[in-house]
């Protein structure tokens, strides 16, 4: 059984996920988050065609660096990891939470 990578249903503390598209997110620009494994303990992103400079030695770190330069234009990014559509992330949620957001996406990729 899979499950889906999506937020509660309920309100939570800390929202990822948009649950669902507000009329508003539909007009909205959200550039693209990409985040790679380069090694087993190192990781890069680009956003859009830009990559970063360098790598990180965790996920954490990469959300933390994209936050700050997106944060200021936008409000939230589409997130990809590892080439898998992970769906939009709040840069708030990336600025506040980065350890959260970051546990997440590595729950979804642990082994069954």
């Amino acid at each position: 059984m899979t499950r889906a990578f999506c937020a509660k249903s309920v309100r939570s503390k800390w929202t990822i996920y948009l649950p669902r598209p507000r009329a508003d997110d539909l007009l909205v620009m959200k550039p693209v988050l990409e985040i790679r494994r380069v090694e087993s303990d190192a990781y890069s992103y680009r956003i859009g065609d830009q990559e970063a400079g360098g790598f990180f030695a965790s996920i954490e770190h990469c959300l933390i660096d994209a936050a700050a330069s997106l944060g200021h234009y936008f409000a939230s990014v589409e997130l990809n990891f590892e080439g898998l559509f992970l769906g939009a992330c709040a840069i708030e949620a990336m600025r506040r939470t980065p350890k959260a957001v970051a546990q997440r996406i590595e729950q979804h990729f642990q082994p069954a």
